[in-house]
């Protein structure tokens, strides 16, 4: 598991450091992979942080519709 060390609603200053990256990379055949770097030394046992980004929070605040097979979108 990967923790998010932001959810840049409020920054907070007691914050943990971000750690792990992301790294996106086309192979030869186009297809996109998506592989999780370590960015400064990660002792055994220090939980992994990284930076989701702030699109992602938006889209994770944004309120969904719920509906079933028998009423509208709740």
């Amino acid at each position: 598991m990967i923790n998010a060390f932001s959810t840049y609603s409020d920054k907070e200053k007691n914050s943990p450091e971000q750690n792990v990256s992301f790294l996106r990379h086309r192979n030869q055949q186009g297809q996109w992979m998506v592989f999780i770097i370590a960015i400064k030394p990660i002792p055994a046992n220090e939980s992994l942080w990284i930076d989701y980004g702030e699109q992602y929070w938006q889209a994770a605040r944004t309120p969904i519709a719920i509906s079933d097979d028998n009423s509208e979108a709740l």
